[in-house]
């Protein structure tokens, strides 16, 4: 096969080995999902963008078109997961509700040339 299968234990170490270079770290998992999306790998695609966006958070960077693409990419990496797999946790509902609403805001703060 020659293919290369990476852990979920594996994933979370990718952050521990930027040895805090947090701009590294995102810079993996905004360009990983790229490489997972033409084998149907959902939930690792949307694992990485989840954590693209964590790492983006403890930044410090603007909510800016970049933010906003890593956002939408795990919209749809998440609605693809839960309408070909189980239905969304419960749990889950209200960060992804804050999630859109702060999707909105960045939008129109963009749209206003803030």
């Amino acid at each position: 096969m020659g293919e290369q299968f990476i852990s979920n234990h594996d994933l979370l170490d990718l952050s521990f080995s930027h040895r805090g270079n947090l701009l590294e770290a995102l810079n993996t998992y905004t360009s990983l999902p790229g490489h997972y999306a033409p084998h149907m790998w959902t939930s690792l695609e949307s694992f990485m963008l989840s954590r693209a966006l964590e790492v983006h958070s403890s930044l410090g960077k603007s909510q800016d078109g970049e933010w906003i693409h890593i956002v939408l990419s795990f919209l749809k990496t998440y609605v693809e997961q839960h309408v070909e797999g189980p239905a969304a946790k419960e749990e889950d509902i209200p960060n992804i509700l804050r999630l859109v609403q702060t999707l909105r805001e960045a939008s129109a703060a963009l749209d206003n040339g803030e």
